[in-house]
């Protein structure tokens, strides 16, 4: 009888160990799935991925300056297109009007005919 008493106190020892192991994982899975420690790991997890984007970007802009200027400008003029057209189809406009006006005053009455 002395073994089975030392068997069971055994067996409470180590089911107590097991939960409180149990009880600490719950704990640990309890703080990370919190919301603001879950946004908290998002954000670093981002923060950390801009930096390694930044740091290579600018790796790559060092090597290839040319490379680099040419595709900024190609972004600059897509990002500027509507200003652009809007410029050119106003300098268009002007010169029609430029010209209309010296059609206008080359004719003998203003009326076109001869």
């Amino acid at each position: 009888m002395i073994g089975d008493e030392a068997d069971i106190a055994n067996a409470r020892a180590r089911a107590a160990a097991a939960r409180a192991r149990l009880g600490s994982t719950l704990g640990e899975i309890q703080a990370r799935l919190n919301p603001k420690a879950l946004a908290r790991e998002a954000w670093d997890e981002l923060r950390e991925h801009g930096e390694e984007l930044a740091a290579e970007a600018l790796a790559a802009a060092k090597e290839k300056p040319a490379r680099t200027a040419a595709i900024a400008g190609g972004v600059a003029l897509f990002l500027a297109r509507k200003p652009i057209v809007r410029g050119i189809m106003h300098l268009l406009a002007k010169r029609d009007e430029a010209g209309t006006e010296e059609e206008t005053a080359a004719a003998p009455n203003g009326s076109g005919e001869d």
